[in-house]
């Protein structure tokens, strides 16, 4: 299955997908700055919320 980064737009293979708790599939280098506007637990939650 081919997925897509939500930050940089890449596509993740498989074996290097990290998921989060929102439901998003991510590069594991995005992961880390996914967690500030993450929709579940963020500090700009409203950002992730409205970008899905």
């Amino acid at each position: 299955m081919r997925t897509r980064c939500p930050l940089c737009t890449r596509d993740v293979p498989r074996e290097k997908q990290v998921w989060c708790t929102c439901g998003s599939a991510m590069d594991s280098g995005c992961y880390d700055a996914h967690e500030d506007w993450c929709a579940r637990r963020g500090t700009d939650a409203w950002i992730g919320a409205f970008e899905r």
